[in-house]
């Protein structure tokens, strides 16, 4: 049984330029969020019938510790994630065809957790609390050119992030198997954000009369600090840690044509090389991913349409 139970708040305020003719245009704001959440997960054993026709004993003796109620195991955890941060936008028109956008983002991120478990398969009761915190700066330039009224060239380059948090404790006889296996006593209490930088260089045009209008753009994604889940076979448990980096490089076009009256061809072909850039491996020295793995999924996306009106 797999209870979640969650109540999020988030509120944004901004201010902004009101007149788009000018040369100068602006946003600014605040930004707050707060979300909890209690996440219970049991395994109910409603007879115990089964055990001893397996295992000629029951399921208390097997593990050598008591149930907690009906539950060979259960984990519950309770948790609480804040933010607030500011963030100001602004574009400049050098120029009636060249326009420079400028942009940053400052937030303070914190993550806490309490944590109890119990029951014969977590080998008796374990507990932990903890928290992590960061100050991410994520700042954004871009440049477009609008050549005529048909045709537009951009180029941008920004950086993200995703907020880090807390594991909960894995229970250490539970896992001993899995734990050995990756050089670890246990999983560590925290992990960070991870992040990308991107670079994104692309166009937009009419053609043949706005018969045909095409978005094409090539792009690189460099993501650092992965937040990965590793799995514990020995006891169906996982925790999240910051494993290795990556590299995407890709094209998308798209394009939607309207050859006649009342009729339009849309098509959407998008391409993206993902690998890993580094090694990942923990202190036992065992590899889970080398450099140059693929992240998974097909690199190629294509999608078609044809409509009558």
């Amino acid at each position: 049984l797999v209870t979640n139970k969650q109540r999020n708040f988030t509120q944004e305020v901004r201010l902004q330029s009101n007149n788009p003719d000018s040369a100068l245009n602006w946003v600014a704001g605040v930004f707050y969020q707060k979300n909890k959440q209690r996440s219970i997960e049991e395994l109910i054993e409603k007879t115990d019938a089964l055990f001893p026709f397996a295992f000629g004993m029951t399921l208390e003796e097997y593990f050598e510790w008591p149930m907690w109620g009906e539950d060979s195991y259960i984990t519950d955890t309770s948790a609480i994630e804040t933010q607030i941060a500011g963030f100001v936008d602004v574009t400049y028109s050098i120029t009636e065809k060249l326009k420079v956008t400028a942009g940053a983002r400052y937030a303070k991120t914190k993550f806490e957790f309490s944590n109890f478990a119990d029951g014969s398969q977590n080998y008796g009761r374990t507990g932990d609390s903890g928290e992590s915190s960061d100050k991410p700066f994520t700042p954004k330039l871009g440049v477009s050119y609008q050549a005529d009224d048909n045709n537009m060239f951009y180029a941008t380059w920004a950086r993200g992030f995703r907020a880090g948090g807390a594991n909960p404790p894995v229970p250490a006889d539970a896992c001993r198997p899995s734990l050995d296996a990756f050089g670890l006593t246990g999983a560590p209490s925290g992990y960070g954000a991870d992040r990308v930088t991107s670079i994104e260089v692309g166009s937009k045009n009419n053609l043949i009369d706005r018969k045909l209008q095409v978005a094409a753009s090539i792009y690189t994604i460099k993501w650092t600090g992965i937040q990965q889940n590793v799995n514990l076979p020995s006891c169906g448990i996982q925790f999240t840690d910051n494993l290795g980096s990556a590299k995407s490089t890709g094209f998308d076009l798209q394009m939607s044509a309207r050859p006649m009256s009342g009729v339009s061809i849309d098509l959407a072909v998008g391409y993206t090389d993902a690998r890993y850039t580094s090694d990942t491996k923990f202190a036992a020295n065992r590899i889970i991913v080398s450099s140059g793995d693929s992240l998974g999924g097909s690199p190629w996306t294509v999608a078609t349409g044809l409509q009558y009106d």
